[in-house]
């Protein structure tokens, strides 16, 4: 089961969430792993809002970023969504879901 996370992203401005997959207090090692994540307006909606593209920052410490660019994120049309963020192992047999929840963008008022 993922655990609950909830995304408050302020348009117009870079957002990073820096994150660390720990298994019983001990980092999962993500060498070799595929890191995947991605905005829909709900679950079973068929259209990406955006895609996450989390990468892997430190893999012996389980450590992984989402980096959004405050040029991306100025020109989104919506402001609400769900997502998650999924793990999947070398071999591709093994998915792990690791975080899931709603997503707020709060929109831009200045403008440069």
């Amino acid at each position: 089961m993922s655990s609950q996370y909830n995304l408050a992203i302020q348009q117009n401005a870079t957002y990073q969430l820096d994150g660390q997959w720990l298994a019983a207090g001990v980092p999962v090692d993500l060498s070799g792993w595929t890191l995947t994540a991605q905005v829909r307006s709900n679950p079973t909606s068929t259209t990406i809002l955006y895609d996450l593209a989390p990468t892997i920052v430190t893999a012996a410490e389980g450590r992984w970023r989402i980096l959004i660019p405050d040029e991306t994120s100025l020109a989104w049309q919506w402001s609400r969504g769900v997502w998650d963020l999924r793990a999947e192992a070398p071999s591709g047999g093994q998915v792990t879901r690791l975080l899931s929840g709603s997503v707020a963008v709060s929109p831009a008022v200045t403008r440069t």
